[in-house]
């Protein structure tokens, strides 16, 4: 079988060849998605079977998510992220990665003053709707905090990293958005 396998880049430049982000073959894939990550490796796998003419990608940057903390020897402190086009409506199939540094042995502190998320009525039903994860770590990473519209932060509350690297993932569906 055919297929176009997109896989993230890990640590040192290795992708993460445990499971694609995404997967096409046959005559899939004709919506857009979103290839998360700042670098991605691109796979094509044949057979031998040489009756179809291959495929035609088009590649566009798609601003949103971002890195927060280093950037040279200077250190961003603090700022804003926001789901895309906000105030207004964020788009369908939207997928978003911030990456949030601080300096060594220090953590992170934030919180929401908005979370308006389009989708689930039970959390059962978040993943499969719109979400925001939080994970402690960039790379090896465990999974903090979960939240859909049906299991929301608490608006105004201090939350912190146990360590100084945060990383937040964004993931609209392509149902109606807010």
């Amino acid at each position: 079988v055919d297929k176009l396998d997109f896989y993230t880049i890990g640590p040192y430049d290795q992708p993460q060849l445990n499971a694609p982000q995404h997967t096409l073959c046959g005559k899939s894939g004709a919506k857009a998605f979103g290839i998360p990550g700042p670098v991605n490796d691109i796979r094509f796998v044949s057979n031998k079977n040489t009756n179809y003419k291959g495929f035609d990608m088009v590649v566009s940057e798609h601003l949103c998510g971002g890195i927060f903390g280093a950037v040279g020897i200077n250190w961003i402190v603090g700022g804003r992220i926001t789901s895309p086009n906000y105030p207004e409506n964020y788009d369908s199939d939207d997928y978003c990665i911030w990456y949030l540094v601080a300096p060594e042995k220090k953590i992170l502190t934030y919180y929401f003053t908005t979370f308006d998320l389009d989708g689930a009525t039970t959390q059962s039903e978040c993943r499969d709707y719109d979400w925001l994860k939080v994970y402690e770590g960039i790379f090896q990473s465990r999974e903090k905090h979960f939240w859909c519209s049906t299991n929301k932060p608490v608006i105004g509350k201090e939350m912190h990293s146990t360590q100084n690297m945060l990383k937040f993932i964004f993931k609209s569906d392509n149902r109606n958005e807010r």
